[in-house]
């Protein structure tokens, strides 16, 4: 694969990599808003019912203080009624006929039928025509239309009565206009329900009153004589059981009723009650929590109200000195939406864990979401460093090889051509020059076997079949040996490699052979890559427990992007088309998998133009 094909995987994988991110984040947003909009709409149908619930409240709160004060009225005037004085009637002894002057005494036709109305069938299952009467309709009109006083009131308060003008307007007058427009026809409207009853009413009533006049007009009364005295003190009070008073007429039940219903609507339509006199704190915590709870709110909450007397500060929080710019975050929603004279009584509720609320609403999401986004992550970064790793491999390994044809090839041309001039007649009758020849053939081989060698020795430390053979070594004759057979090398360039053996004690344990390899490789690199002018130094000094090996150079030195992969296996330091050093690019591999085995460390220091410095610590033990 070249390395244009890699760029094009690369960026066709990060665009398909951050796609998926996009389409993943926006999906969680998306499904967050959502959320966010469900709980905002439950928090405002909850908050909605609350307020109507208030609503209901003030008003059956009203309606029953409106009838406890009438009944209280009623018993009060029940339990004492001021004695009047009862005169000794004349007793009449043996009276025959009745005073001419005397009017004749009928029957009422409501009270003969309210009399006959639980005797007689027809008029007990008998309805008004064409009328259904509810439980709420106290002042109800049989055609259940508003008569055209009504139309007029109603009409004259909504073009006259706005919120400035009915403001001032007194109590008094409220309660005229009220009356006028109520009570007018309530007479009218009470003998229309009589007239509408059953003809059977009217009929029993016109025949009982019939007979009654007939009995009376025809036969005196007859009554025994008797004297009548009452013994009670001038002034003194008796007690009256409210069981056997007057039943109230219909005129006065529809008048009673009437009265309530208009205490209670002007109540409620001159609500100049303060905001907290109109709500009971208790009641509107307890609905705001059963109705939260009932739409699956299970939240803590803080809540506020805010009157229209004083629309800048809050009348009551449900925790005191609690922030208010945290309520007004919040849902806000007016208070008695319904009230005639519009008014800016407002309701605020917040939630301090909404947000982590709504986070646990779509954290399966999420959680599946940032798991997803991981893995797609790591499996693309672990894909793209293996393409790049794969190919700076197979890279590497191309210039191994030909680097290695390259080593082979000269040894082996060199003893091909020596071994040509052995077969000449005038070389092999001179002992010098075969001499000469063999000795060439001898170190050429020696140089290819020392190359394959090298790869072997990697190929047995890539498969870990690598044995130490440790035992007691002097690392100062170790150096001295290897100073010694890289000295011609030095010669021939006319540069300079200097020892400095300070350490004491210098023995350590360890593997004679592959370390005598470690510190050729680092003197070899160091000579190669010298430059024009060799200076080469290697040091011994002693450190905590162990000796410390450096090795520095003035060649050319190395960049950072090199001296990160320098210990990989196969690499060289690139040198474009000039091929001057040769190698395999697995002598500084080798010497950093020998330390590893000797359990030290290799630190590099290295500038470009000014050479390189190698230390090498190995512990004794």
């Amino acid at each position: 694969m070249t390395q244009q094909k890699i760029r094009w995987l690369v960026a066709l994988m990060s665009l398909a990599l951050i796609g998926l991110v996009v389409f993943q984040v926006f999906g969680i947003r998306e499904t967050l808003n959502a959320k966010a909009d469900q709980f905002d709409g439950t928090v405002t149908e909850a908050m909605d019912a609350v307020v109507h619930k208030l609503e209901k409240v003030e008003v059956t709160v009203l309606t029953n203080r409106q009838l406890a004060a009438e009944r209280r009225k009623e018993q009060l005037q029940h339990l004492a009624i001021p004695q009047k004085t009862v005169k000794t009637p004349q007793v009449v002894k043996n009276k025959k006929q009745l005073s001419p002057s005397k009017p004749v005494t009928t029957a009422d036709p409501a009270t003969i039928t309210r009399k006959y109305a639980s005797q007689t069938p027809l008029v007990q299952q008998w309805e008004f025509y064409g009328r259904v009467t509810a439980p709420s309709d106290v002042l109800g009109r049989p055609s259940g239309q508003l008569t055209e006083a009504e139309m007029h009131y109603i009409g004259e308060y909504y073009r006259n009565d706005g919120p400035n003008n009915t403001a001032d307007r007194s109590r008094e007058e409220l309660e005229k206009r009220y009356d006028e427009t109520m009570f007018r026809n309530l007479r009218r409207d009470v003998e229309t329900a009589k007239l509408r009853k059953d003809s059977v009413s009217r009929f029993l009533s016109s025949r009982v009153t019939g007979s009654k006049n007939k009995n009376t007009a025809t036969k005196p009364a007859k009554t025994k004589p008797r004297t009548v005295v009452v013994k009670e003190p001038k002034g003194s009070l008796r007690r009256v059981d409210s069981s056997k008073s007057r039943p109230l007429t219909e005129y006065e039940k529809a008048e009673q009723k009437s009265r309530v219903m208009r205490e209670v609507f002007l109540d409620l339509l001159t609500n100049d009650r303060p905001l907290t006199q109109r709500v009971d704190m208790t009641i509107l915590d307890s609905l705001l929590k059963y109705e939260f709870q009932l739409r699956g709110i299970d939240l803590p909450f803080e809540y506020g109200l805010r009157s229209d007397d004083n629309p800048h500060d809050f009348v009551f929080t449900s925790s005191p000195g609690y922030r208010e710019d945290r309520l007004l975050a919040g849902y806000s929603m007016q208070l008695f939406p319904s009230d005639l004279l519009a008014t800016d009584n407002m309701l605020f509720v917040y939630f301090p864990e909404r947000q982590s609320y709504l986070a646990e609403q779509v954290w399966t999401t999420l959680i599946s979401s940032v798991i997803l986004i991981l893995v797609m992550g790591v499996c693309f970064y672990v894909a793209m460093s293996t393409i790049v790793r794969q190919k700076k491999l197979s890279d590497m390994k191309n210039d191994f090889i030909n680097n290695m044809t390259h080593e082979f090839k000269t040894p082996v041309s060199t003893i091909s051509l020596a071994t040509q001039m052995l077969e000449d007649d005038a070389v092999a009758a001179s002992p010098t020059m075969l001499k000469r020849y063999l000795g060439i053939i001898r170190d050429e081989n020696q140089r290819l076997g020392s190359q394959v060698e090298k790869v072997l020795q990697a190929a047995r430390f890539d498969r870990g079949e690598v044995k130490m053979n440790r035992e007691q070594t002097d690392m100062h004759e170790l150096i001295e040996t290897v100073v010694h057979s890289l000295s011609p090398q030095v010669e021939a360039r006319n540069g300079i490699l200097e020892t400095h053996l300070q350490a004491n004690p210098s023995i350590i344990t360890g593997d004679e052979v592959h370390l005598t390899n470690l510190i050729f490789n680092l003197l070899d690199n160091a000579i190669k890559y010298s430059g024009e002018t060799t200076d080469v130094s290697i040091r011994t000094e002693n450190v905590t427990g162990a000796l410390k090996i450096t090795v520095s150079d003035k060649g050319i030195g190395m960049n950072k992007e090199a001296l990160r992969h320098i210990f990989e296996q196969f690499y060289r330091v690139p040198t474009g088309n000039v091929h001057d050093v040769k190698g395999f690019g697995l002598g500084l591999s080798y010497v950093k998998k020998i330390v590893d085995e000797h359990k030290g460390s290799i630190k590099v220091d290295s500038t470009p133009g000014k050479g390189s410095t190698f230390e090498i610590t190995l512990p004794y033990v």
